[in-house]
């Protein structure tokens, strides 16, 4: 898939994600395409209900490969780190329990898609925090 198209897919792909977090969940969400030095988290939001923070990965397709299977244990601690980066910059949350999700947005055509939450999708090491 040409780079320009790639990246137009990803970005419905996290537009559909925050409509779901925000509307469906009822979650705030706090930061969106945060980036420190090589670290990025799609979004950052809180659950109202236990006063988490949820870093969360938007992965999105539009053929037949599964989104959510294209995280690797390089890219766990690549968000792990940039967990740890986001929490350092927002330090009125540091003290807060964390957990790392994915939702997988497989989009289609006339604009159905198809939406898939993975809670706790993964526990990093050593992030300094309980998840």
């Amino acid at each position: 898939m040409p780079v320009p198209q790639r990246i137009a897919l990803g970005k419905r792909g996290e537009e559909v994600a925050q409509q779901y977090i925000e509307e469906t969940l009822g979650w705030k969400i706090l930061s969106k395409n945060w980036r420190w030095k090589n670290y990025e988290i799609d979004i950052v939001a809180e659950e109202p209900e236990s006063g988490k923070i949820i870093f969360v990965e938007v992965k999105t397709a539009s053929g037949r490969y599964l989104p959510e299977n294209q995280i690797d244990k390089g890219k766990e601690e690549a968000l792990a780190k940039g967990a740890e980066s986001w929490l350092a910059h927002h330090q009125q949350y540091e003290n807060r329990e964390i957990r790392f999700d994915v939702i997988a947005v497989h989009l289609f055509r006339h604009d159905k898609y198809k939406v898939l939450h993975f809670k706790d999708a993964f526990y990093p090491v050593d992030t300094g925090h309980d998840s």
